[in-house]
C-alpha cells in the first residue's frame, strides 16, 4: 500500500501522469481521484471524450478529444496558491492551461480507476506517476518520449 501522505497536496505544486487506453466511454469514468473524507479534492474523468477534473467544481482539462482503443499519456501539472494553475499534456504536448479557485486541501485517500460503482474506468491504466512538484514542459515531453515505445507510439 502507498502511504497517503504522498498525496498531501495543500497549496503545493504537483504533477500526476498516467498512461491509459479506454475500451469504452461510460458515464463519467474516473481515472484518478484524490479524496479528503467524503469530499472530492481532485478527480480526473472523461465527459464527452474530453478529460475533466472536479476540484470542487467541474473544470475541462483537455481541448482534444480522446478515443477508445488508443493509448494516451495524460499529464496534469498543478501549481496551487498563486492562481491555482493547471496544464494538461496529451502525449507530451501541451493541450490546455487553465485555473480554478479551490484549494485541494490535504488528501488522505486516493482511488484509481473508479470513484463509485457507476463510475468505473473501462480500459487499461499503466504507469501512474505522482510528483510533488510541477514538471516543466520539457520534463513532460522527456518522460513521454522515454516510455512511448512500450505503448506502440
Amino acid at each position: 500500500s502507498i502511504d497517503p501522505s504522498v498525496f498531501s497536496t495543500g497549496y503545493d505544486a504537483y504533477t500526476v501522469s498516467y498512461w491509459l487506453k479506454y475500451d469504452s466511454l461510460g458515464s463519467f469514468p474516473t481515472v484518478f481521484e484524490l479524496r479528503f473524507g467524503s469530499s472530492n479534492q481532485w478527480v480526473d474523468y472523461i465527459n464527452g471524450n474530453r478529460l475533466y477534473a472536479y476540484p470542487g467544481g467541474a473544470v475541462q482539462l483537455s481541448n482534444s478529444s480522446l478515443s477508445v482503443d488508443t493509448w494516451y499519456n495524460l499529464c496534469v501539472t498543478i501549481s496551487q496558491g498563486s492562481g491555482n494553475v493547471f496544464s494538461t499534456y496529451i502525449n507530451g504536448e501541451l493541450d490546455k492551461t487553465g485555473s480554478w479557485n479551490k484549494n485541494h486541501g490535504t488528501t488522505t485517500k486516493y482511488r484509481i480507476a473508479g470513484n463509485s460503482a457507476s463510475r468505473r474506468f473501462n480500459g487499461r491504466i499503466s504507469i501512474i506517476s505522482y510528483y510533488n512538484l510541477t514538471l516543466s514542459a520539457s520534463e513532460v515531453l522527456q518522460n513521454y518520449n522515454a516510455l512511448k515505445g512500450r505503448f506502440g507510439l
